[in-house]
């Protein structure tokens, strides 16, 4: 009897230890994780404001020349959003983009802007 008694102890103590150890385990991978996201975040955010305010030279001269043709996949919800489409037209004019093919989720043209010309979009 005292023998169980002992070996059921060790095992109750055992898989004490081994639940604590795994939940450990568990918190520090979690917190290693949430650290990385953490700075992978903080650098896409500093990656888009050095941008943004000019202050990354890669991406401060951009030719607008070297884009020929450009398509665009327009959601449906926006589809029926012209006035925001009409803007989103008029801003590609403005950096020099000169042609344009929207397009909706099926892959299909948009028939309403697919033959307009940069005159007409504003």
């Amino acid at each position: 009897m005292e023998f169980r008694e002992v070996t059921w102890r060790a095992y109750c103590y055992i898989s004490q230890v081994g639940n604590f150890v795994l939940q450990l385990l568990w918190h520090i991978i979690h917190f290693i994780v949430s650290i990385y996201y953490l700075v992978v975040g903080i650098a896409c955010a500093l990656k888009s404001y050095l941008i943004s305010s000019g202050l990354w030279k890669k991406y401060k001269a951009f030719n607008s020349g070297k884009i020929q043709y450009l398509a665009i996949v327009v959601e449906s919800e926006e589809a029926y959003q012209t006035s925001r489409v009409v803007k989103l037209l008029s801003w590609l004019e403005a950096i020099g983009v000169k042609h344009v093919c929207l397009y909706d989720a099926e892959g299909e043209n948009f028939k309403l802007f697919k033959h307009c010309h940069s005159s007409q979009w504003a």
